[in-house]
């Protein structure tokens, strides 16, 4: 997730974060994703630029002091009004919380259809088959509740 490594002010103003435009392209995709058609599309480049170089209410000291003493969501609705743009995407970036949950579910279910006796399953033929599962699964537990 490069996109909350940018936009988390802890790590943002570190030498040499943003440097080779990686992470700066994984946030416009990000926001091209989010809000294709928005008009606030020429702000946003305008807005990020000002987060980068500590602009605007980035750079004021409470801000700064703030940056490592603050969670990143917060800090965003504290100091990010200058950037309303960049503020939404952050905030909703930031908010996500991390979890390999459904990965360990989808490899629990491979687990139990690619056993020894069936171990010559054809990739595409077991993509199937789990997805199938899993699926099945999935209308007995909305059955059921």
């Amino acid at each position: 997730m490069l996109q909350a490594y940018y936009l988390n002010p802890r790590y943002q103003y570190r030498l040499g974060v943003g440097d080779d435009g990686t992470l700066i392209r994984a946030v416009h995709n990000v926001y091209s994703k989010l809000d294709p058609a928005s008009p606030a599309v020429g702000q946003f480049g305008n807005e990020l630029t000002w987060f980068k170089d500590a602009r605007r209410t980035f750079g004021e000291p409470t801000s700064v002091v703030a940056r490592t003493k603050m969670s990143p969501t917060e800090w965003w609705i504290m100091y990010g009004t200058d950037a309303p743009t960049v503020r939404k995407l952050a905030i909703k970036v930031l908010s996500q919380t991390t979890s390999s949950s459904a990965c360990e579910r989808n490899w629990s279910t491979f687990a139990l259809i690619h056993t020894k006796p069936r171990n010559r399953l054809a990739h595409s033929r077991l993509e199937k088959l789990v997805y199938c599962y899993y699926n099945m699964k999935l209308q007995i537990r909305d059955k059921e509740a």
